[in-house]
């Protein structure tokens, strides 16, 4: 059907239905329906809104309507525990439009409202995907849920609309029946924000706004019956399903018929001017209204079958038949008077030779066939432009025609359009063959292979398309100014220019690699911690002095154990002495560290950032405090053994 006007301001107004009821505007036909529903009217149709799961059914017409499905929304996806890094808005409901659809009265019809996908919580690690929502044996599927990522780079759901990758809005949603002057469905939800940073809007009309980094991390619902995809939570939402991704809105079906069909004529086949039902009837009916006549034939003009129509149809011409001297030469059918029975000076027709004809002129009556012979005469007046025609009898008697011998081209500075000679020898008169485009110009300096006409013009254009390459030069390869062209043309060589160490060692005009930079195995300095050390890497190309980062390594073996001021020795920390040397033993899951520690020092083990462990001091007069995440204590003037366990 044809997009409908703007929804008036009443639509704020339409009611809403629960349970089994009838609609409240005289302008929808009588129906019930056990889910929830509500109406409304434009100036050109009449919409019913299904909301939730339930069946359809008109009880006074059997109308044709348009059907809107829309699937439900996907959920939003979670951060993990403690990220600052926000996620994905799930994606909106996919939408599904058809038209004409015929629905019979009294007939129940099953509609099934997709459900919103759930937004994701805990260990999850893809949101819920969007019900789908099917009417009248079509369907339209729900939204995908979102990807839950660590890293922040989580992905958006997709649906009718896209969700919103973290930081990022939603993609608006379709209109309903194509018609932008009606609202959107299926809008995708916002992108969770990073640590402090907003989170982003849902598409139009129904997608959940983002979760803000810290402050409230939770995504928002999509909105319901709108498909719209859930938000995304932000950044350090933790494991909370308070502070998870915002659930899908729910899907929809809307229905829509035409409030009275209108402009139907016999020129546009009884069409509906708004929505394009055909409502009126137009055909050729047995009844004939009236003839068209000549002297020779009556062509009948039947009335159409639509009442009130006064357009006809023309039928099949025939001749006048049926006359006779005593009905005064009338056709029997039509009435029409067209015989005279007297010898008249109308030619019928010519006996001719290949070189004379001869006159035969009818009798009065049009159904004598009786002929009167004329004299005898030369064909005359043939010529190229008639066709050889004899201009008395129209008889053949020259034959001019196309030979395949081109005697010139018309051109122009595209075409060219080929003269051919006539056949009959002495026939100075020619034909137009086929205009078409000049070719052939791109391997003969621009000339047309066919005419010969030079059409184009061969030079380089400023534009690069590559270069060629050694491994301290590039030259410009241009192409030609020409279309299509594949002519190219060799510029001027120059040394590479502008590698550093942080674009890889590229040339920045041709893009090559000529320095080579990359982590060397010295280490040229050490970032220094409490507990641990990361290495700087110097640059394997020569003069760079950029480095490189290495990983973090703990300063004394495989597990978490560092004695404040002791030594060291990859990177050289501590250096003070405070007193007596003890045995400090370490047995991490039966696997056993020793250390010689002196008196005094301030101990800190641990298992990385680990807290679900037990430590139990099983030797030694050592007691242990806990701040935050460590476990830390000073070393006494005796040996300690300490057991860690994991749980």
């Amino acid at each position: 059907m044809k997009r409908g006007l703007k929804f008036s301001l009443f639509l704020l107004m339409m009611g809403v239905m629960l349970g089994i009821g009838s609609v409240a505007e005289a302008a929808v036909p009588a129906y019930s329906y056990t889910g929830t529903s509500s109406t409304s009217t434009d100036s050109n149709y009449w919409y019913i809104y299904l909301k939730s799961s339930g069946t359809l059914k008109f009880t006074s017409e059997s109308p044709k309507i348009d059907a809107f499905l829309v699937g439900g929304g996907g959920g939003g996806a979670q951060s993990w525990y403690d990220s600052n890094y926000g996620q994905g808005g799930g994606g909106g409901g996919y939408t599904k439009t058809v038209d004409n659809i015929s629905l019979t009265s009294g007939t129940g019809y099953a509609i099934t409202i997709g459900a919103g996908g759930a937004g994701l919580c805990d260990s999850e690690r893809y949101a819920g995907t969007g019900g789908t929502t099917s009417a009248f044996n079509y369907s339209a599927a729900g939204g995908g849920g979102a990807k839950k990522s660590g890293s922040g780079n989580s992905l958006g759901g997709t649906g009718g609309s896209n969700g919103g990758t973290p930081g990022n809005a939603g993609s608006n949603g379709a209109y309903a029946f194509g018609d932008s002057s009606l609202s959107r469905y299926g809008a995708g939800g916002g992108g969770g924000g990073n640590a402090g940073a907003a989170g982003a809007a849902g598409g139009a009309n129904g997608g959940g706004t983002g979760g803000n980094g810290y402050s409230n991390p939770a995504g928002q619902n999509g909105t319901a019956n709108t498909g719209g995809g859930g938000g995304g939570a932000g950044g350090n939402g933790g494991w909370s399903c308070e502070e998870a991704g915002g659930t899908g809105g729910s899907g929809i079906v809307i229905i829509r018929g035409c409030l009275a069909h209108k402009g139907g004529t016999h020129a546009n086949g009884g069409k509906c001017t708004t929505c394009g039902v055909v409502y009126q009837t137009h055909s050729q009916s047995s009844t004939v209204s009236s003839y068209t006549k000549t002297s020779t034939q009556h062509t009948p003009n039947y009335a159409c079958s639509y009442s009130g129509c006064t357009t006809t149809y023309a039928g099949t011409a025939a001749n006048h038949s049926g006359a006779t001297h005593n009905n005064g030469g009338k056709c029997t059918v039509c009435e029409y008077v067209y015989q005279t029975h007297s010898q008249s000076s109308t030619v019928s027709g010519y006996t001719t030779t290949s070189t004379q004809h001869t006159p035969n002129y009818a009798c009065s009556y049009s159904g004598c066939t009786t002929t009167y012979a004329g004299t005898a005469a030369n064909h005359s007046g043939a010529t190229h432009n008639n066709g050889g025609k004899c201009t008395v009898c129209e008889y053949v008697y020259e034959t001019h025609s196309q030979s395949t011998a081109i005697v010139s081209y018309t051109q122009t500075s595209t075409q060219h359009t080929p003269i051919y000679a006539c056949t009959l020898n002495g026939c100075s008169g020619t034909y137009a063959g086929t205009t078409e485009l000049h070719s052939g110009g791109g391997e003969n300096d621009g000339m047309c292979g066919i005419c010969g006409m030079q059409y184009q013009t061969h030079s380089p254009s400023t534009n690069i398309v590559t270069y060629k390459q050694t491994e301290t030069q590039h030259t410009p390869i241009y192409e030609c100014n020409v279309t299509n062209c594949t002519q190219l043309y060799l510029g001027t060589a120059e040394n590479h220019s502008g590698a550093t160490h942080n674009n890889g060692g590229k040339c920045t005009v041709c893009g090559y690699v000529y320095e080579t930079h990359g982590q060397s195995e010295t280490v040229v300095s050490y970032t220094q911690q409490e507990t641990g050390h990361i290495p700087v890497y110097g640059c394997t190309y020569s003069g760079c002095a950029s480095t490189y980062t290495g990983t973090l390594q703990l300063h004394d073996g495989t597990i978490e154990l560092h004695v404040a001021n002791s030594s060291c020795e990859s990177c050289g920390w501590g250096s003070e002495n405070t007193g007596g040397t003890y045995v400090l033993t370490i047995n991490y899951n039966d696997t056993v560290v020793t250390k010689d520690v002196e008196s005094g020092r301030i101990v800190t083990l641990g298992i990385g950032s680990r807290v679900d462990a037990t430590y139990t001091v099983t030797t030694g007069n050592a007691v242990l405090k806990m701040y935050g995440t460590r476990r830390q204590f000073v070393m006494p003037a005796e040996n300690v053994t300490i057991t860690i366990q994991d749980i």
